[in-house]
């Protein structure tokens, strides 16, 4: 450590780091009916706020909240202080008629009374305003018919001084109005106003909810994503969406940890759950280790398979890991409320290795692909095979679901990707522009990019909106092993590879060119995942190690 150091870098190590809280069912249950109304009060309450009124009147109504009364109301009074504001003495009895008729429930004689203060109110203003604009003609008559009939309420001079300023030059030279003007007048009719919906106690929301309420919970989100950031960034970035959760923008540039404990070359690794502090590795010495990251140890070793490990995939939820093997069988693991995994299903139909596997974003089903040239879906919850998809002429190493799940996106060792409907089963299109066997398919968090691994030195990148080759990325070796692997990485705009020299590679989409190669491994590395949650690159390799990756101003090991 340096002393004295007041680098960014420095006073972000110093920074306690929050644990992510697991929250139970009891503590929060988001199908709770009540939780379900808050949260269509909060979206009705910024569509109102954003001047989406009749969108906010459909999804009350259609709700059928206890606030879709309140919420006219409150459009209704929104207008009729603007009313009064400009002048628009129609609109305002227009407005208040309308507010009264859909409340007559309560006509008490003190509210009468202050009905009809505020009526009184209501026509002075517009009488003095008649007589500012030299209107006496048309004044002497609304003073007749609007405002004698409301002299019971006027104030005891007032009336006097109204039928006096029909003599008058200015409507000042009256005592009552001596320090009167129009922009006055109007302000102490909307207080006059706000004193009647007081008296006439309109409905309110069953819950008390503050303003802008779903803009400050959602910022408060972000906040506590970047809070429990294992890495803070070096600088902060633009917040552009809030489909994803919040990535810190410092890229990894060092090596943070090594977990050794596998006895065979390390083919795949999966992050668990939504915080991500546990790693699912599968090796080829037949087992699948389970690693809490944090303390840098193996937390449970799965044996079952009789065979290398080609594959793991975890569910959204981390609630499910599913491993692909040479013993030609998909298992899949369910973790236990004690946090052990243990063997739910033994998926069987393939007839030879299985290369690829990857978990569906409902949690419902699974795909798989092999040396077999078969595509599998698998129901997660029985373990039965529910389709096979054929067409490729050589052996599938990766096989993931599209953004939407309705597709099935597979690459071959044909050089092919094939784009599978889920429910015919028929391949509705195949791609061109991959030159060499592929090694991997990745989907991007979007869901609209593809990124496939071949055997040429290249990842190549494809818009799946347009099914056209976006950019292509070289300076790794991916010649030789069957499996070296690229994923999408830190960012938006940037992916990651392992690489047959043992070294990790990161480029940056929009130029092409390598950003980051980081040095450590011993041996080829087969994959590579990154944490968004943690800011932390993960890559396991033929040297039996899983290295960690970090970003650090004085420990940076990239080339």
């Amino acid at each position: 450590a340096m002393s004295g150091d007041d680098s960014p870098a420095a006073a972000a190590a110093t920074l306690p780091r929050l644990q992510a809280i697991s929250l139970s069912e009891e503590v929060f249950n988001p199908n709770d009916p009540r939780i379900k109304q808050d949260i269509l009060c909060m979206i009705a309450q910024y569509l109102q706020d954003e001047g989406y009124t009749a969108s906010n009147m459909v999804l009350l109504d259609e709700a059928a909240l206890h606030i879709a009364s309140y919420a006219r109301d409150t459009a209704s009074i929104k207008r009729l202080r603007r009313a009064i504001a400009d002048g628009q003495w129609e609109d305002v009895t227009s407005l208040w008629k309308q507010l009264h008729n859909n409340h007559k429930r309560d006509d008490s004689q003190l509210l009468r009374g202050v009905e009809k203060s505020f009526w009184y109110g209501l026509h002075k203003q517009q009488f003095l305003e008649q007589l500012d604009r030299r209107e006496y003609q048309q004044a002497f008559s609304y003073l007749v018919k609007h405002i004698k009939p409301l002299e019971e309420v006027a104030p005891p001079t007032e009336m006097r001084d109204l039928c006096y300023l029909l003599t008058c030059a200015s409507v000042q030279d009256a005592p009552s109005f001596k320090h009167w003007d129009q922009t006055s007048g109007r302000q102490k009719l909307a207080q006059q106003l706000e004193s009647l919906l007081d008296a006439r106690s309109f409905p309110t929301s069953t819950v008390a909810m503050p303003q802008h309420r779903l803009v400050h919970m959602l910022t408060q989100a972000v906040k506590y994503q970047a809070s429990i950031s294992r890495s803070h960034p070096r600088f902060s970035q633009k917040i552009e969406t809030l489909l994803q959760d919040y990535a810190c923008p410092a890229v990894p540039n060092a090596a943070h940890q090594v977990l050794r404990g596998h006895q065979g070359n390390i083919k795949c690794l999966a992050l668990l759950g939504e915080t991500e502090l546990h790693l699912a590795t599968g090796s080829s010495d037949n087992t699948i280790k389970i690693w809490n990251l944090t303390a840098g140890e193996v937390a449970q070793t799965l044996q079952a398979h009789t065979a290398r490990v080609w594959d793991v995939a975890a569910s959204t939820h981390g609630d499910l890991l599913a491993s692909a093997s040479a013993d030609q069988t998909v298992k899949l693991w369910r973790r236990e409320a004690d946090g052990d995994w243990v063997l739910a299903h033994n998926l069987l139909g393939h007839e030879k290795d299985v290369y690829s596997v990857h978990c569906h974003s409902s949690g419902k089903h699974l795909v798989s692909g092999g040396y077999d040239r078969t595509v599998r879906l698998y129901d997660v919850h029985t373990g039965v095979e529910t389709r096979t998809f054929h067409g490729h002429t050589a052996a599938i190493p990766g096989a993931v679901f599209n953004g939407c799940g309705n597709l099935v996106i597979s690459g071959s060792k044909d050089h092919s990707i094939k784009l599978w409907d889920i429910l015919s089963g028929v391949c509705i299109k195949t791609l061109s522009g991959t030159e060499a066997e592929v090694t991997s398919v990745d989907i991007n968090p979007n869901g609209d990019q593809l990124l496939v691994a071949t055997r040429n030195n290249t990842n190549t990148l494809f818009d799946l909106r347009t099914l056209r080759t976006i950019k292509r990325f070289r300076g790794h070796q991916n010649t030789s092993k069957n499996f070296v692997r690229a994923r999408f990485g830190p960012l938006d705009g940037t992916i990651m590879s392992g690489s047959e020299n043992g070294c990790v590679y990161l480029w940056d989409v929009k130029t092409g060119n390598v950003m980051q190669r980081l040095e450590g491994h011993e041996g080829a590395v087969f994959c590579v995942e990154w944490s968004s949650v943690n800011s932390v690159l993960v890559s396991g390799s033929d040297d039996c190690c899983v290295r960690t990756w970090h970003n650090s101003e004085s420990e940076a090991c990239c080339v």
